[in-house]
């Protein structure tokens, strides 16, 4: 190996300084190749050594962190589900207090994500057709990295390429977001889910961004529909 090394140097001053000798060239390529294989194998070989011998401890710390990440699941689970729930069966009465008034509200996708879960993007899992327009609802899940961060989870209502309001849930707050001023009364929200008193503001703002949200939306939808009656609606 340590003769191999020595002649590398002489060998590229020779391969260059002859550039139109092909020979030298692959010779010199032959030698880098053979090295490189040679470098290639014994750090392989360190490095399974090593690994072999710290396996044992590496395993029970990621069971260690299995667990704890487990136990962190638990409790987000705990603190986001009433949340999550509260959110889609107000949504959805208000689907079926619609339809329960003749209002021909067509509902093409209702599906249930869990609030915690793999790192994924927003996906639908609530989709309501009123007339030629649509409202969706998407649903991004909460996780837990091996490290114990937390990425909160999310839900976005989508209505004519708009997003009017969106609900965040973090490790320790809510969020409701007021992105369409115009169509709701309320303003955004910041509370702490750690204050009772903060999810009961919280679920009330989404109470009340719902019923100004439908309300929109079925007056865009179906201005002329007989009997609508918007207090009804707002129930």
């Amino acid at each position: 190996m340590r003769a191999d090394l020595k002649q590398v140097g002489p060998l590229l001053r020779r391969a260059v300084g002859s550039a139109t000798d092909p020979k030298l060239l692959q010779d010199y390529l032959d030698l880098q190749r053979k090295l490189g294989t040679a470098s290639a194998e014994r750090d392989a070989e360190q490095f399974v050594d090593g690994l072999w011998t710290s396996l044992p401890e590496r395993r029970d710390q990621a069971a260690r962190n299995a667990e704890r990440v487990e136990a962190i699941v638990i409790k987000l689970r705990a603190r986001w589900q009433p949340i999550v729930d509260f959110f889609f069966n107000q949504f959805d009465s208000r689907v079926a207090q619609m339809k329960a008034r003749q209002l021909p509200v067509v509902e093409d996708l209702r599906i249930d994500r869990p609030v915690v879960g793999e790192p994924a993007g927003g996906s639908p899992v609530r989709r309501v057709t009123l007339q030629s327009l649509s409202i969706s609802v998407a649903l991004s899940p909460g996780w837990v990295d091996d490290g114990g961060h937390v990425q909160g989870v999310g839900i976005e209502l989508y209505f004519m390429g708009r997003r009017p309001f969106a609900v965040h849930l973090d490790e320790a707050s809510g969020h409701l977001s007021n992105l369409e001023p115009h169509i709701f009364k309320g303003g955004s929200m910041d509370v702490s889910l750690n204050d009772p008193d903060g999810e009961v503001q919280l679920r009330r703002g989404i109470s009340v961004a719902l019923n100004e949200f439908f309300t929109y939306f079925v007056v865009k939808a179906a201005p002329a529909a007989e009997g609508l009656n918007q207090d009804e609606i707002r129930k």
